[in-house]
């Protein structure tokens, strides 16, 4: 009615040696892995700093009587002056 299971085993072996192959076939080489050199050089983290400069409030009327605030950083006789959008304040 069946097969004998003696004639089976020549099947089988017969299959796993062709998927072996086939599987064999189907691989792809893969590279070597290289590995990177770096030096042994310590490697310093930057740290930022908020620089300390002096300042001072001041504040004066114009000839049209609007008075006007800021800031006065250093001495001299020599001044800059920014002026700010009146929709913005110091800190923009």
């Amino acid at each position: 009615m069946g097969r004998k299971p003696q004639l089976l085993w020549p099947g089988i072996v017969l299959c796993f040696a062709l998927l072996c192959i086939l599987q064999a076939c189907g691989s792809t080489p893969q590279a070597p892995e290289t590995k990177s050199v770096r030096s042994a050089q310590p490697v310093a983290t930057p740290t930022p700093t908020v620089p300390v400069v002096p300042r001072k409030d001041v504040t004066f009327t114009t000839a049209d009587h609007i008075k006007l605030t800021g800031w006065l950083y250093g001495s001299g006789t020599n001044v800059i002056v920014l002026s700010l959008v009146p929709t913005s304040g110091k800190s923009s």
